[in-house]
C-alpha cells in the first residue's frame, strides 16, 4: 500500500532512524481533521510522529479527532504545527499523544519563542536556511536558534528546499525530508532520503 499523495515524509540525520510523516494539506481546520487522520492512519506505521498543519483550532473538535486516529490504528504521536498564538487556544486541552511544533521560524523569530514549554519542535522556514548559507548575520541567526532549540531539548526539522540549496554544510537539523515509501516499509527495508543524509547536513 502507497502513502497517500498528502504525505511527505521526514526522516532523522542520526542512527538509529527514526520517521515522521506530515499532511502536506494544510493548514487544516480541526474539524476536518478526523476523517483525515482516519485515512492516513494505515499509512503511518512506522512514523514516530505525524506533523499537521493547522488553523482554527477548537479543543472540543481536536479530541474526537485524536480518538478517531486510534480507532483507525493510528499509533504515531500528532505534532500540531503553526504559530504559538493558534497553538495556544488549545495548549491546555491535555489531549493524549499529542504535541506542539512552531513552525515557519524565520530570521524575525524572537528567540523567546522557542522558551514556550509546551513545545516538542521547531522548523526553520526554507528562505531562511537558503539565505543563512550566504549572509553572514542569517547564518548567525540561524546558528543561535539551533543551539537554543538543542539546549531546550526540541526537535528540529529543516525546510524543503530545491535539491541545489540543499546542502546546509554547518547547519545540522534532526529531521530532514525523505521518500515517503519509508513509511510503509517494513523497518529493515526502510528507504534513506534520496541523496545520503550526510550530502544534506553535515557538521
Amino acid at each position: 500500500m502507497n502513502p497517500p499523495s498528502t504525505l511527505a515524509c521526514w526522516v532523522s540525520t542520526e542512527t538509529p532512524l527514526r520517521l515522521a510523516a506530515e499532511l502536506t494539506d494544510g493548514p487544516i481546520r480541526s474539524s476536518a481533521l478526523p476523517k483525515l487522520l482516519t485515512q492516513v492512519a494505515p499509512a503511518l506505521r512506522n512514523a514516530q510522529f505525524v506533523i499537521i498543519r493547522v488553523c482554527d483550532l477548537s479543543p472540543v473538535e481536536l479530541r474526537p479527532a485524536y480518538e478517531a486516529f486510534e480507532t483507525a490504528g493510528g499509533t504515531a504521536r500528532i505534532c500540531l504545527a503553526g504559530q504559538r498564538a493558534a497553538l495556544e487556544a488549545v495548549a491546555d486541552s491535555n489531549l493524549d499523544h499529542g504535541g506542539f511544533m512552531l513552525d515557519d521560524l524565520d530570521i524575525n523569530t524572537a528567540c523567546a519563542e522557542l522558551l514556550w514549554d509546551r513545545l516538542d519542535a521547531v522548523r526553520f522556514s526554507a528562505r531562511f536556511a537558503i539565505e543563512a548559507q550566504r549572509d553572514i548575520r542569517a547564518g548567525c541567526a540561524l546558528d543561535s536558534m539551533l543551539g537554543l532549540a538543542g539546549e531546550l531539548g526540541l526537535r528540529t526539522l529543516g525546510p524543503r528546499v530545491p535539491s541545489t540549496a540543499a546542502t546546509f554544510k554547518r547547519f545540522v537539523f534532526d529531521y530532514v525530508p525523505a521518500d515517503t515509501s519509508s513509511l510503509t516499509q517494513e523497518p529493515a527495508a526502510r528507504l534513506m532520503p534520496s541523496r545520503p543524509v550526510a550530502s544534506i547536513v553535515s557538521r
